[in-house]
């Protein structure tokens, strides 16, 4: 086997292993090493606040774009009748 071919396999086991901790949530990428629980837990707590912030995030700008563009419908409606 030639040291590309090497190379090439470990590129593709690294990137199904980092896949494969995406798939499995923050759970997974809290437990990466076997350190002291108290840091490994604290990791769970700080990833699961950041994950429940995203989500929170997305819904607000999601009602916000939603709100946005039902404004910009009406208004482009408004506009088409005056004219």
């Amino acid at each position: 086997m030639s040291l590309k071919t090497e190379i090439r396999q470990e590129k593709d086991v690294v990137r199904r292993n980092h896949l494969q901790r995406q798939l499995n949530g923050p759970q997974a990428i809290a437990h990466l090493t076997n350190k002291v629980d108290e840091k490994k837990e604290a990791r769970i707590r700080l990833t699961d606040a950041v994950a429940k912030l995203g989500h929170k995030n997305r819904i607000k700008a999601e009602k916000l774009s939603q709100k946005n563009r039902l404004k910009a419908k009406a208004k482009a409606k408004s506009s088409k009748v005056e004219h």
